[in-house]
């Protein structure tokens, strides 16, 4: 019974320390020393976008203000009900150098995204493609450096993790608490170092070789999947691509979210599929886990050893706050401490409304549980 009692209550601690590590040591791509190539290869920009109206034209103004020398903008239009395809057009008559896609209808057997990205990738010419959010904004020399380095080190995937714009610092608080999430799991740290089993994919930037991406099943083997990111990463890893991933605080932000509860319904799509994997017992397994790992230390308290307690509560907060995130203070990761059960009600809202409804609306379009899990090629 005590070493269960030493177990449970540690295991916070030590999975914060382990999240502190993996955020810790990711290299930023402004700290690495690269030298301009003489001349650089054809890039195409792939941006799918959805009723996109109040943001869409800043977005594609910064991209088509890029310095890079040889590019070309294509954004998608899938299917937007708003302003997105008007927009569009009229920057397309202003910039030769952007190519508008309209998608009046999707095709049985896709996700939205996904068949945005697949007619994306068909007509673009560039000899290196860049899949990216249409909600990103970019700095304008970001992708001399990105490419230069990308073909000194002849590598074959680059995603970049951006700055999170937040409107509050609840909702950086949370944003910390999903990213500590997401490299507790993947451990993007261990794919600078060329280990097998890692992969990690962030939608705002990830930058892949043609040739190399022709060479894989591409998008139709991802159609039904809902985390495309990770998954476009994962197809990669499968066909041991030679990938990096490097933090763009300087070069790249988003604002994600706008608000909390923004976050919660922006989540409902992807927490059931992709974190409970379409399962009751696997959801029912992550909350205890999660309670443990933000409660556990408790069990000092209960068990009388209130000084114990106390030290774990104490660094756990301490290495909480001192994790480092490009645009969240102190102050608000030190959030995460009380936040955290938002996090846990959206992974549980996500699942009722999952099963209740029989699958996930997205885009406009229902998408069965059924269809989505046959297809389902992520098992995090």
């Amino acid at each position: 019974m005590s070493v269960l009692i030493w177990v449970v209550g540690l295991s916070g601690l030590c999975v914060h320390i382990f999240c502190r590590y993996q955020m810790s040591d990711l290299p930023r791509l402004s700290d690495l020393e690269i030298k301009p190539l003489h001349t650089y290869p054809k890039l195409s920009i792939i941006v799918p976008a959805c009723d996109e109206a109040d943001t869409i034209e800043i977005s594609v103004r910064k991209l088509l203000q890029l310095s890079y020398p040889n590019y070309e903008l294509i954004v998608v239009n899938d299917r937007s009900k708003d302003e997105t395809g008007v927009i569009l057009n009229q920057l397309s008559e202003e910039y030769p150098q952007l190519r508008v896609i309209h998608i009046k209808s999707l095709p049985t057997g896709w996700l939205g995204k996904l068949h945005a990205l697949e007619m994306g990738t068909q007509v673009a010419t560039g000899e290196l493609l860049l899949f990216a959010d249409a909600d990103v904004h970019f700095e304008s020399a970001v992708m001399e450096r990105v490419v230069a380095h990308f073909e000194e080190d002849q590598l074959d995937y680059i995603t970049l993790l951006p700055t999170f714009v937040g409107n509050s610092s609840r909702l950086k608080g949370l944003i910390f608490v999903f990213a500590s999430l997401f490299c507790a799991r993947l451990r993007p740290r261990a794919i600078n170092q060329n280990k097998q089993g890692v992969y990690a994919g962030v939608g705002v930037f990830q930058l892949l070789r043609r040739s190399f991406f022709d060479q894989t099943e591409g998008w139709y083997w991802l159609r039904l999947e809902i985390a495309d990111d990770t998954g476009l990463a994962y197809l990669c890893h499968r066909h041991r691509a030679r990938a990096r991933i490097y933090i763009a605080a300087q070069e790249l932000s988003i604002a994600w979210y706008n608000d909390v509860s923004d976050m919660i319904h922006g989540l409902e799509k992807n927490l059931f599929p992709v974190a409970g994997q379409f399962s009751l017992l696997r959801v029912l397994a992550l909350t205890l886990v999660i309670l443990v790992l933000n409660l556990g230390y408790t069990v000092f308290f209960i068990t009388g050893m209130w000084n114990v307690g106390f030290i774990v509560m104490t660094l756990s907060v301490v290495t909480i706050t001192s994790t480092p995130m490009e645009g969240i203070k102190w102050w608000e990761r030190s959030l995460a401490v009380v936040i955290w059960p938002v996090l846990l009600w959206a992974l549980l809202r996500s699942t009722w409304k999952t099963l209740k409804q029989g699958g996930v609306f997205w885009r406009g379009t229902f998408y069965p549980s059924s269809e989505l899990k046959a297809h389902q090629r992520l098992k995090l």
